[in-house]
């Protein structure tokens, strides 16, 4: 257990499951692995990367909860339901997973999608989705003015 992740994660005043913690506690340690050959961010140890880069991007839950929220609103009023057209955000220039992937673990019923244009980051960011279990999360290897608008 990464100490530091859920004393942070309760300042900021998130309520995240044992699962979510466990999906960000796996990202921590893929990212650890990576940095060795790779240099993804600047982290020396698990903490660190907790603290520098996971709830950094934690940080803005609480905007993105109202920006969810007030699109869902303004689509269930357009047709009486629901949300029809789900909530999607995109991550360009992903890099090492910072914001995205914290944020999809946040938000498991929003559809993320990370854009990255350098194969050795996409190589580490397809890894890392497929080891910490994310579902919500789709990973474009291109360069964000190629990809089409959604």
């Amino acid at each position: 257990m990464i100490e530091k992740l859920h004393v942070g994660s309760e300042r900021l005043g998130l309520v995240l499951s044992p699962e979510q913690y466990g999906m960000l506690e796996t990202y921590i340690d893929c990212v650890l692995e990576f940095n060795k050959t790779y240099n993804l961010m600047k982290a020396d140890s698990a903490d660190e990367l907790a603290v520098n880069h996971v709830l950094d991007s934690l940080a803005a839950v609480p905007a993105l909860k109202e920006i969810v929220a007030q699109y869902e609103a303004r689509n269930s009023a357009l047709d009486g339901t629901k949300s029809v057209v789900p909530v999607k955000i995109g991550d360009i220039g992903s890099g090492g997973g910072c914001p995205g992937i914290p944020l999809a673990v946040a938000f498991p019923s929003v559809s993320f999608t990370l854009v990255e244009r350098m194969e050795k980051r996409c190589a580490f960011l397809e890894s890392a989705l497929k080891k910490t279990g994310i579902v919500n999360e789709k990973l474009l290897c291109s360069q964000a003015d190629k990809v089409a608008a959604e």
